[in-house]
This record gives C-alpha cells, structure tokens and sequence, in this order.
C-alpha cells in the first residue's frame, strides 16, 4: 500500500489534487467550497512524498519517483473510476503525465501555474513585481515568515497575507529538506512535456506577475490540449487562486460544469 497522506471530503467523482513544491494538500483547500457546492466531487487532497505528513516516506529521490506514488494511490484508491485532476505548479506537471498515462479514466484537469520547464534557469519569466505593499503591515510579520511570504507575493497587505498563512506558509514548515533537495535536483519525468497531450475539458490559468514559473512556457502546451480555456491573469502572482481567488474561483466552476456536460453519464 502507498503511504501517502490525503485527506478526503465529499462523495461522487473523486478529483485528485496534486500540490505544489514543496507545499502540502493545505494549499490547494481553498477550492474546496467551490467543487462541494455542486455536490457530485470526491475531493482527495494529497501530500506529496517528502511533503506535509507524507515527508518521511522512504526513498523519495526524483520527480519521477513523486510521479510513481502517485499513480500507486490511484490504483490503489480511485482504481477504474473515472477522476479529474487539479494540480498546482509542479503538481500541474505532475497532473499532465497523469491525464496522459491514465487517458481512459481522466475526464478533466486544472492546470494552475503549471510548471512547463523544469529548469528555473531556462524559464521565461517576467521581471519580479510588487503591485502593492503596506508597509506598516509587514513590519508586523516575523522576519522568517515575511521572507517566505515576500519570494511570491505580489500583493502585500493583511488581507492577502492570512490566505498565505492559512493555505501556504504550513506546508513550507512541514517538509523533509533531504528529500525535497533530491526532488529539486533531480525534477525531471520520463514524459516530456511535448508527450504529454489530453482531449477533454481542460482550464489552465498562468499569472502575469508569476515570477517562479512564469506564464509564457505554458503557452507552448495550449495545442496539446484542444478542449482547453487558458487565461493570463494580471494582477497575480505565483499563488494566483489567492491573489486573484473570486475571478480563478469563478473559472473553476465553470470548467466543472463543462466537465458534467461532457461526461454527463460520470455523474448519475
């Protein structure tokens, strides 16, 4: 059996979350609201091996062994069912080989700030931005937390600052630093990204101000994805769904909507 940690909420078709790096399933709850609204979405939320409660597995090495546990827990736990997939910057990576290996079952996926180059150094990415900054604000926050909050943020004010806290600044405490340093270091899959293709409804949302990832690369993938809607939004940096989260909220729903028209025989 995987030893991956999840959390689960909900009945109906199970939508496997895949978070980013090295974060854990907290940073993607946010959605939950939106898909328990509908009521017909399992929602699995996973820690990823060497992340949140699932850091101390054994033997997390690369990317491809994160990507190998992954689909053990499928197996093991969504097995022939059809599912859908959001995933979150290395999760979205993650996310596109899984849409593409499980072909026959997935009906759906959510690319947020996906990472399209492993390589931060040959990635596009625009000038870092601060849109805008309470000052006063800040000097409230702990040196430590403001240094990890100040790498992606591009809106500071309090506001913005306790969506960070609740939903990203805990898996950023909560990680096994050996593994995540072979992760890093070794962040590539067997898939290459021009492999990596899906025909059903599909919403990839880029962040003009995302200066980790970037939004020009993923303009590469949009042929891959025929059935896909795909936004740059301004205003947002790499933590988009809460710089932005009424407008990305918004656009979720209505992919999941797209998704039952589609599929309509998945949710009877």
């Amino acid at each position: 059996m995987t030893e991956l940690y999840s959390v689960t909420n909900g009945e109906g078709v199970p939508v496997l979350f895949l978070h980013g790096f090295p974060l854990d399933h907290r940073s993607l709850l946010v959605f939950d609201s939106v898909f328990a609204r509908d009521g017909c979405w399992k929602r699995i939320y996973l820690d990823l091996p060497g992340m949140g409660q699932s850091r101390d597995m054994p033997n997390v090495d690369s990317a491809q062994t994160v990507l190998d546990a992954i689909k053990q827990f499928v197996d093991e736990t969504i097995g022939d069912s059809a599912f859908v997939l959001v995933g979150y910057s290395f999760g979205a990576m993650l996310a596109r080989a899984i849409a593409t290996e499980y072909a026959q079952q997935v009906i759906g996926m959510f690319l947020l700030c996906p990472e399209i180059v492993v390589d931060m150094n040959k990635r596009t990415l625009p000038q870092a931005t601060v849109l805008c900054e309470d000052n006063a604000f800040m000097k409230t926050i702990s040196t430590g937390d403001r240094h990890a909050y100040e790498h992606t943020a591009v809106i500071r004010n309090e506001q913005n600052w306790k969506l960070f806290e609740q939903y990203i600044l805990p898996g950023l405490q909560s990680f096994n630093p050996e593994a995540v340093k072979h992760i890093d270091n070794n962040g590539s899959i067997s898939l290459q990204s021009s492999d990596m293709s899906s025909d059903v409804p599909t919403l990839i949302l880029t962040a003009r101000q995302d200066n980790m990832v970037g939004y020009e690369d993923a303009l590469a993938i949009l042929s891959l994805y025929p059935r896909s809607t795909f936004a740059i939004i301004d205003g947002a940096g790499h933590t988009l769904h809460l710089d932005q989260q009424e407008l990305v909220s918004s656009m979720v729903s209505e992919w999941a909507i797209r998704v039952r028209y589609t599929y309509p025989e998945k949710f009877n």
